[in-house]
């Protein structure tokens, strides 16, 4: 995977490949140039002439030169690499006073916005020269500043020159889910801007010279662009967006075949499989030995129902490729779903030959051969399987199945229970049962014929999904899986991919996935599938949408308690804790031998500020649970945060560490405790060794002031106040947790200032 550059570099290496001869060097150096430093900083700097390792520039004011001159090392990097070569060792940079720059292309002209505040002015009482020509308010005021202390602030003008390659930008727009409903937007997303290079200066400069010169072999910068773009957004899992970069990525280089492949696979990974069909066909016509392209195409005819073509399209890739045994693996499922069952186990033999070590050739040969009631040779190639994967239950059922139609119940007995441990399920437990009945009772066993065991078959690339999924592979079992969503609306296979997607961070994504579920299956309301939704959104910042599906989960399952508690949890995050309340107590109602209610109760009440009936609540806790470390915390540090009953708060902590001795926040509690007794050397020595175990947390930092404090080591409590607020105003944005009053902070602080001054 290619490194990220900085755009200005980016748009330089664009016109790298062309030849080293050219008819006017001069004029193409001036291109470069204006490319590598930028549309406003060419405006008063441009290039001269050149002798055989120099480069002369005019400058148009003698206080641009040391500017210019920080940034030579990089410039004569830039410009070297679109020759290959150290075409240049040294810029020699010369005043013109009667500079005149060239006028803006009208297209990327800034919209001058006035300014009601403060006007730059120059100390010196000189303008800075060349200020005039530049477009950019905000960019002409940091040159001007840059100007003036030039010596201290090379770097900052290196930082302008790379963002003046970029065209201005616009505001940050919510994406939107796409027509074909596979991508959203999660509340918690970033979303990235969206550059709009289309009228660039460097895309029209490289527009004029292609009409120059048609033949240069001159790239278009929004390659890089749209490369880049599409990368990032593909490490992020937006797949949708990263398509659409690709498509347009193929569009300006239609001769790259990794784009291509991209595209293709990444049309399948978002559910477009028309359009993987109609991007795979294209590209074969360039690519014709891309076997990879050529496998989605298969894939997508097979699931659109085209077998033939499917078949044709495996066929060429085992042709191309002997070894690669999943062709041979699609073809015969084709061949078994197109009713000719000799050739699919022919193709299922060829697979087990590519590939001896793939366990799923040797399923499926070892299945044909035992629809075709050769039993014998399909017990062998069961065993094969199993010998290279025991997990294989699918393998495994069929093994016990194909013994039973042989007559060999106790050898299929042993089968059976082996699942009965691995996968337990009824029918499993029940066939057990009736088998075990007719080994133990041998007279049963002559007399009477079990019919085989039904299996419900599983789509081919619903198993290969599975695999993948099982291995971690989850973009391979995404492909797989969209492969059977073409043709089934199958509520596990929707929520294995919503749970990758909450595996790769893109909840909005699994939403969705389950969504698109509801919306097809017979029955909306599912509490199971209300649940796992509710869920997914709460984990999303949509607490309220939380609410109505819990709502609606109780509608069909008034007696619910669980249903009751997760309504509670959402109503608590949404700060509604009157309705919290009520909530929990109808769980507790419900079922009043739980000790999780009774805590969530007793938080609630804290939150409201009813302590009496929180510590009543959380001495329920206990009750039911005497080893509820977090209970005993709450109650302690109750206590210490009213001041009352602190050796009863010092039991309470003591019980909870010594159940989880390294716990941060109950140290910090246990020394708060010491803190309100004043103890402060025993309060200091908890806090210290709390944070050992956690990390930086504003309300620890903020004990340990008022600790230092109260110690009169107030330059001490200065700094963890400082670091207490830091840590308080990077933790405002986010809904969980425990924050300090920042105002209150601010006047610790204050206090401590006054304190310091007065020693």
């Amino acid at each position: 995977m290619r490194s990220w550059s900085p755009l200005g570099k980016v748009l330089v290496s664009a016109t790298d490949k062309i030849p080293n001869l050219r008819d006017d060097e001069l004029s193409w150096i001036a291109l470069q140039w204006e490319l590598a430093v930028g549309q406003d900083l060419s405006a008063i700097a441009r290039v001269e002439r050149l002798t055989e390792k120099t480069l002369y520039v005019e400058v148009a004011g003698e206080s641009w030169i040391p500017a210019l001159k920080s940034l030579e090392p990089r410039l004569l990097v830039t410009l070297n690499r679109s020759f290959g070569k150290d075409r240049f060792t040294r810029i020699r940079y010369r005043e013109n006073t009667n500079f005149k720059p060239k006028a803006l292309p009208a297209k990327i002209t800034k919209t001058k916005i006035k300014n009601s505040g403060p006007q730059t002015v120059n100390p010196d009482g000189r303008d800075i020269e060349g200020l005039d020509m530049i477009q950019d308010s905000h960019l002409k005021e940091t040159l001007a500043r840059i100007g003036r202390h030039i010596k201290h602030s090379a770097s900052l003008l290196a930082l302008v020159v790379l963002l003046a390659n970029c065209t201005s930008m616009p505001a940050t727009q919510g994406e939107t889910s796409t027509s074909g409903g596979t991508e959203g937007t999660s509340s918690k997303a970033v979303l990235q801007p969206e550059i709009n290079i289309g009228q660039s200066y460097a895309v029209e400069k490289i527009r004029k010279l292609k009409e120059k010169n048609p033949e240069a072999d001159l790239h278009d910068p929004r390659v890089y662009y749209h490369y880049l773009m599409g990368l990032q957004n593909f490490r992020e899992a937006r797949f949708d967006k990263s398509r659409d970069h690709f498509a347009e990525l193929v569009k300006y280089e239609p001769e790259r075949e990794e784009f291509a492949q991209r595209l293709v696979r990444l049309s399948l990974r978002t559910g477009r499989l028309e359009d993987a069909r109609l991007y795979a066909t294209k590209a074969l016509e360039r690519f014709p030995k891309n076997d990879n392209i050529r496998m989605v195409l298969a894939d997508v005819l097979a699931a659109q129902g085209r077998h033939q073509e499917a078949l044709n399209q495996y066929g060429k890739i085992f042709d191309q490729d002997p070894k690669n045994a999943r062709s041979k693996l699609m073809m015969g499922d084709l061949f078994e779903k197109m009713k000719r069952p000799q050739e699919a186990i022919e193709a299922y033999r060829a697979m087990t030959v590519a590939d001896t070590h793939n366990p799923l050739g040797f399923f499926y040969l070892g299945r044909a051969l035992a629809g075709d009631r050769q039993f014998g040779e399909a017990e062998k190639e069961l065993n094969n399987a199993l010998n290279l994967r025991p997990s294989l239950f699918e393998a495994r059922k069929y093994l016990a199945r194909v013994m039973e139609q042989q007559g060999h119940y106790a050898r299929a007995l042993e089968q059976y229970k082996i699942l009965k441990k691995t996968l337990p399920n009824p029918e499993i437990k029940k066939r057990y049962e009736e088998i075990e009945a007719l080994v133990v009772d041998s007279n049963a066993m002559e007399n009477k014929t079990l019919d085989p065991l039904e299996i419900k078959e599983i789509p081919i690339h619903a198993l290969l999904g599975a695999v993948y999924y099982e291995q971690a592979a989850y973009l391979e079992s995404i492909d797989e899986f969209r492969l059977v969503l073409a043709n089934e609306n199958d509520l596990e296979i929707r929520l294995i991919v919503s749970k990758i997607y909450e595996i790769l961070g893109r909840v909005d994504q699994a939403i969705i996935e389950v969504e698109a579920y509801r919306r097809g299956a017979e029955d909306q309301n599912r509490v199971d599938l209300l649940l796992n939704l509710a869920r997914l959104y709460g984990m999303d910042q949509q607490m309220d949408k939380s609410v109505g599906l819990l709502e609606s989960a109780l509608k069909h399952e008034p007696r619910n308690d669980r249903l009751y508690h997760s309504l509670a949890l959402a109503h608590m995050a949404l700060s509604q804790y009157d309705q919290a309340i009520n909530t929990i107590q109808k769980a507790i109602e419900l079922d009043d031998q739980k000790d999780a209610y009774f805590f969530e109760l007793g938080a609630l009440y804290e939150r409201k500020g009813d302590f009496q009936r929180a510590v009543e609540a959380m001495e329920r806790v206990i009750a039911l649970n005497p080893n509820h470390s977090n209970a005993h915390n709450f109650i302690g540090y109750l206590f210490a945060m009213q001041g009352l009953h602190l050796d009863r708060a010092i039991k309470h902590l003591d019980k909870a560490l010594s159940i989880q001795p390294r716990n941060g926040y109950f140290l910090d509690s246990l020394g708060w405790i010491y803190f309100k007794k004043g103890d402060y050397n025993a309060a200091l020595e908890k806090i210290k060794k709390a944070m050992i175990y956690v990390s930086p947390d504003p309300v620890l930092y903020d004990h340990l002031g008022d600790v230092l404090f109260s110690m009169k080591k107030f330059s001490e409590a200065h700094e963890a106040w400082k670091t207490s607020l830091a840590l308080t105003m990077k933790k405002l944005d986010d809904p969980t947790g425990e924050v300090p009053d920042p105002s209150k902070l601010k006047e610790k602080l204050r206090e401590t200032r006054e304190k310091m001054k007065a020693r």
